[in-house]
């Protein structure tokens, strides 16, 4: 499929979005993803160490910021919501997606921006859901071109772009022109060497602003850079039932931590569990991983970041041993000074790789071998097929309530009316205010 007929696909797409053939099933997993993108907003914003830093160049407007009284721009309020959503590794994502040049985690820039353009145009609860929908769509179906020049990450940019032209009425000519600003505008992305970084955050909040202000740029009369689109499809954009929908395929975490950790941390909580082991009892923990994994092998120390700690199997794992959780709270910036997980992590963690299962293990992120060796000779070995928010084992609905209200109760006026409103009152309501009024810090 050539480029130009790539780029009239994805547009066709955005018109043919219709929450009339979305069904019960699928709005209700958008509900679902919108409330979990609120809570990764609510971790960073009310537990991220560098929240304030970020807020001082919001700009003013109409829109609603998390936890704040006043109003800020549209474009302010998406870069806000996208580098506080980054703050902790606890996004949603799509399994294999990232992969072969899709999105990794697409919410943390999609759920921003439809939020605030919605918030903009006064859109229906259903319009917001849609637009949504429509993004993860998008985020999934696109390829980057690997070897093409070092840039944005397109698939997100284009998506959140597109979203807002959604949102804001766009015609065929202005998302076309929308797209190509945000291919050239949008930040470049950060390697993987650079996620324990203090501007890792910043970059998502970047692109959630460029692809609000690139559809603002279209709708005012300026045009593209031409023929310039630099991405595939994987497949036709196709939603004719529930597992056609890139919704359908989104994982949601249950620890802050990077996914490629939360098989072993299963393992070892239920483990623990089960035979009532210390960390005094365990002589060595051995995780395979394949070799594209091998990152999460990293020792941390007391003078670590809390992104290094949230990408480091050896800290993960300790906490799982020695705190019997894996939580937020062990991931701030006075916990993670705590050395007796550093010292277990780095004298009894090994991380191995597994070169013979690299290629069967790209279809999923669960598939990791675990080996606990005790000191007095036992082993328990055990093999995840699957993880625990994964779409064949997925999180329910009560544990994603949980998840927000453990992020933003305290810190939110109403917090405890969010879940409720989302999932009961978000798909009749005519307008979108209703629930970022919730979410006001008034």
């Amino acid at each position: 499929m050539n480029r130009d007929m790539t780029e009239k696909r994805v547009i066709d797409h955005v018109f043919a979005a219709q929450s009339e053939g979305m069904g019960d099933r699928i709005l209700h997993q958008a509900c679902r993803t919108l409330l979990d993108g609120l809570s990764c907003i609510a971790a960073g914003r009310f537990q991220g160490h560098d929240e304030p830093s970020v807020r001082k160049v919001l700009e003013g407007g109409q829109c609603t910021a998390m936890g704040l009284s006043e109003g800020y721009s549209a474009p302010s309020v998406a870069y806000y919501h996208a580098s506080c959503a980054q703050m902790h590794d606890f996004n949603d994502g799509l399994i294999t997606s990232g992969e072969f040049g899709g999105s990794y985690h697409p919410g943390r820039v999609i759920i921003p921006v439809a939020l605030a353009c919605g918030e903009l145009v006064r859109a229906s609860g259903v319009d917001l859901l849609t637009a949504i929908s429509l993004g993860y769509d998008i985020a999934y179906s696109l390829r980057w071109e690997q070897n093409s020049p070092p840039g944005p990450p397109r698939p997100d940019a284009c998506a959140a772009t597109l979203v807002a032209g959604k949102l804001l009425k766009l015609d065929f000519q202005q998302l076309r022109n929308a797209m190509s600003l945000a291919e050239f505008l949008s930040p470049i992305k950060l390697p993987k060497a650079g996620y324990d970084a203090s501007a890792n955050h910043l970059c998502y909040g970047l692109i959630a602003r460029s692809a609000i202000e690139c559809a603002f740029f279209a709708r005012n009369g300026i045009s593209g850079f031409g023929s310039s689109f630099s991405q595939t499809l994987s497949k036709d954009i196709h939603n004719s039932d529930y597992d056609g929908y890139a919704l359908s395929k989104v994982y949601f975490k249950p620890y802050p931590t990077c996914r490629v950790s939360h098989a072993a941390i299963e393992v070892v909580l239920e483990q623990r569990t089960k035979h009532h082991f210390t960390g005094d009892q365990i002589r060595c923990i051995y995780v395979s991983v394949p070799p594209r994994n091998i990152y999460i092998d990293k020792v941390t120390d007391t003078k670590s970041s809390v992104k290094s700690c949230e990408y480091s199997m050896q800290y993960a794992l300790a906490c799982a041993v020695l705190d019997g959780a894996v939580t937020l709270d062990q991931f701030s910036e006075h916990e993670i000074n705590r050395e007796a997980r550093h010292v277990f992590g780095s004298n009894k963690v090994k991380v191995l790789k597994n070169e013979k299962r690299d290629l069967e293990l790209r279809k999923s992120s669960g598939h990791y071998s675990v080996r606990i060796e005790l000191n007095d000779g036992q082993i328990i070995e055990e093999e995840k097929t699957t993880v625990y928010g994964n779409p064949d084992n997925p999180i329910g609905d009560d544990f994603l309530i949980d998840k927000f209200l453990r992020n933003a109760k305290g810190y939110l006026p109403f917090a405890s009316t969010v879940p409720s409103f989302v999932f009961e009152k978000l798909v009749e309501s005519e307008n979108v205010c209703e629930l970022t009024q919730l979410l006001s810090g008034n």
